[in-house]
């Protein structure tokens, strides 16, 4: 599971810097600077139910900053 966190987080920032890139922003924490904030992570039980309300982020480190 950490791995998997551990690529969505690279992948998510490798999508925002492309999108930066290519509408030629900088890299800062402003409205539009991002192409996605990262993934909400909901654990579940065996029937698909949510087993509590706790939810883990699971943001790339360009919103972190």
């Amino acid at each position: 599971m950490q791995k998997k966190c551990q690529t969505l987080q690279q992948e998510a920032l490798e999508l925002n810097k492309q999108f930066r890139e290519k509408n030629q922003l900088k890299q800062k924490y402003e409205y539009g600077h991002f192409y996605t904030e990262g993934f909400v992570l909901y654990l579940l039980d065996k029937d698909g139910f949510v087993i509590n309300r706790v939810m883990y982020k699971i943001k790339p480190r360009d919103i972190e900053v």
